[in-house]
């Protein structure tokens, strides 16, 4: 039996949602007893966000910083900022998904309509899954066997 993965050190509340891909949320770390939100005093003890303040500093790079989720979906980082509620003063961070896909055409064994999904896209090899797809046409759902998990669709062709 595999070992379980390791528990996340990051988190982030959602506070305010622009839309389904982008959001401002509030910054956590696990510590040794709780989750304890991250100050604006002690945001320079984490990597991460050296990372973001060397990449904002170097005029010349292309690079972006990105937060992974359990679920290995892509959160690219706009800004990072100081915002306070009740509790204080804390950081808050500007996130926008990174859609990293691949589309797949599909065909719907009940009625042959042909329709396009949206497949998460990984670095490295990946083991297919079977997922179920509702069909655009007939509203049949089916079986589809696809490397990653469907993240988007289906979707006419």
């Amino acid at each position: 039996m595999p070992p379980p993965p390791p528990r996340p050190t990051v988190a982030i509340e959602i506070l305010r949602g622009f839309s389904p891909s982008e959001l401002i949320g509030k910054i956590y770390v696990q510590t040794q007893q709780n989750w304890q939100p991250v100050t604006p005093a002690g945001v320079n003890s984490y990597d991460w966000f050296m990372t973001y303040r060397d990449i904002q500093q170097d005029e010349e790079s292309q690079n972006k910083l990105y937060f992974q989720t359990p679920e290995k979906d892509y959160w690219e980082v706009i800004y990072f900022r100081q915002e306070s509620d009740e509790s204080g003063a804390y950081m808050a961070v500007a996130l926008r998904h990174d859609y990293r896909y691949v589309i797949m055409t599909i065909k719907c064994p009940h009625c042959n309509t042909k329709q396009n999904v949206h497949v998460a896209a990984k670095p490295g090899f990946a083991q297919m899954s079977d997922q179920r797809v509702r069909c655009i046409k007939c509203k049949k759902e089916f079986p589809v066997m696809v490397p990653d998990r469907i993240i988007a669709g289906p979707f006419p062709t």
